[in-house]
């Protein structure tokens, strides 16, 4: 969903009791005029929950979207720095446009080196031709830990990639095999994209390592899993427990350096957020929190005045995830 910015705060309400007159009769005091909250309410339709740059796909959580999703076609919009393996790659707006950025980092890091993007948005029933094609090479048993379903997989929602490297001297070097493989896992959060079956996790998964799939989640919503270090099944689940009334997950903003900040706040740039306290909202970073999406078909959504902007997004699990841009 796109970014929006909220109105205005409102001006101060002036309660304070008139001075004493002259006369005897004493003049009644006024009753106090309610402050105005400090948010603004915006509503979203309860059926985009299946929808959005965080929505959750795996075995459990099935896309629907596929053939709206909308992307746009990689070879039109592709930098100097990031080479595609198809002419017809598709992949978000968003998502390429990060991609670039982050292409654009690897070749200055590694000298010359381009990422090389082997796979992005896919249809349904290609996915369906690639898992066959996988259980007949590999077996069933393989394909289940390496090919999503078809309809399970990330890659139907154009926000997920798979990549590989092309060296200054035009030699293909598979992404886990790069001495700066290190740097891209490190370093991808901060240009919106996590690793997202990282090793050791298939048990939350249910996909085998692969240090070529990453996923788009946006600048926030990436650092903050980065930071957590948890996986995007858990980070689904861990932001629940933010919202208005209980605190809002605060993300630092990055240091001048392009480093994620935040080291001296609980070692991770994260910080529950008390925002029953006024004056509590900081001025810079971001904040992230949850809404339970609403039976009557219309969800209402807070937003604090404060917000330089915005973005609502579905998380396919009954919710929507906010974004706020301090």
């Amino acid at each position: 969903m796109t970014a929006c910015r909220p109105n205005g705060s409102s001006p101060d309400v002036d309660i304070s009791t008139p001075a004493p007159t002259s006369k005897s009769t004493t003049t009644p005091t006024p009753e106090p005029t309610p402050t105005p909250a400090p948010y603004t309410i915006v509503t979203v339709d309860s059926q985009l929950v299946n929808d959005g740059e965080l929505v959750l796909v795996n075995w459990a959580h099935e896309y629907e979207n596929t053939d709206t999703a909308s992307t746009v076609l990689a070879a039109e919009y592709a930098g100097d720095h990031l080479l595609l393996e198809s002419d017809q790659a598709r992949l978000s707006s968003d998502a390429l446009e990060a991609l670039n950025s982050l292409a654009d980092g690897f070749f200055e890091v590694t000298g010359g080196d381009r990422l090389f993007v082997t796979s992005g948005y896919r249809t349904v029933e290609y996915q369906a031709w690639l898992y066959a094609d996988y259980v007949e090479a590999n077996g069933e048993e393989l394909a289940k830990i390496y090919v999503a379903d078809p309809g399970y997989s990330e890659h139907h929602t154009g926000l997920a990639v798979d990549l590989s490297t092309m060296s200054a001297a035009g030699e293909r070097v598979a992404l886990v095999n790069h001495e700066l493989a290190a740097w891209l896992n490190t370093n991808c959060a901060r240009f919106g994209f996590i690793l997202r079956y990282p090793v050791g996790k298939t048990e939350l998964t249910h996909i085998a390592y692969e240090p070529w799939h990453f996923r788009y989640l946006g600048l926030a919503n990436a650092l903050a899993v980065a930071g957590l270090d948890i996986t995007y099944e858990e980070y689904v689940e861990h932001i629940r427990q933010y919202s208005i009334e209980t605190g809002m997950l605060h993300v630092t903003p990055m240091r001048d350096d392009g480093s994620m900040a935040g080291d001296a706040v609980d070692g991770a740039g994260l910080a529950l957020l008390d925002v029953a306290m006024l004056g509590g909202i900081p001025d810079e970073g971001y904040l992230i929190y949850y809404v339970t999406a609403s039976e009557t078909g219309v969800t209402e959504v807070r937003i604090p005045v404060e917000a330089e902007s915005y973005s609502i997004s579905g998380d396919n699990d009954g919710g929507f995830i906010i974004t706020v841009t301090l």
